[in-house]
């Protein structure tokens, strides 16, 4: 990662700067970064391997990140994604877009009774 072990970030030989979304989005050291970033003209292009819930999340921060290119993103293959929110008027991901929603919090709700039906046996549900 450019700007770790002291390294300066404009001496990084990177144009992209790759991140966990959740870096971003948790913590001030990740704006830090992402600003830093900008001000030396590297892009942003955070990593996102979440539920809908975590990918929207994501998607709201990358909307506050002024150098953001893309969203790095892994749910294709999970048969139920798109069902574990409600909340969300039409496709999460449409054409390689998303639409941040501008509803109050985050704009979705997970759906407690998809999440239920797909978690994995034997593990807690939220602390349940």
């Amino acid at each position: 990662m450019p700007g770790r072990n002291g390294q300066p970030l404009r001496e990084a030989a990177k144009l992209l700067f790759d991140c966990d979304a959740n870096v971003l989005a948790v913590s001030r050291r990740g704006r830090k970064i992402a600003d830093m970033a900008d001000a030396h003209y590297v892009a942003v292009a955070p990593h996102c391997i979440a539920s809908p819930v975590g990918t929207i999340a994501s998607a709201h921060v990358c909307a506050a990140v002024p150098n953001f290119l893309a969203l790095e993103w892994h749910g294709m293959s999970v048969p139920f994604w798109e069902d574990m929110v409600v909340g969300f008027d039409g496709p999460i991901i449409e054409d390689g877009y998303m639409k941040v929603p501008e509803a109050p919090g985050l704009g979705v709700d997970l759906n407690e009774e998809v999440a239920r039906e797909y978690a994995r046996p034997g593990e807690p549900f939220f602390g349940e």
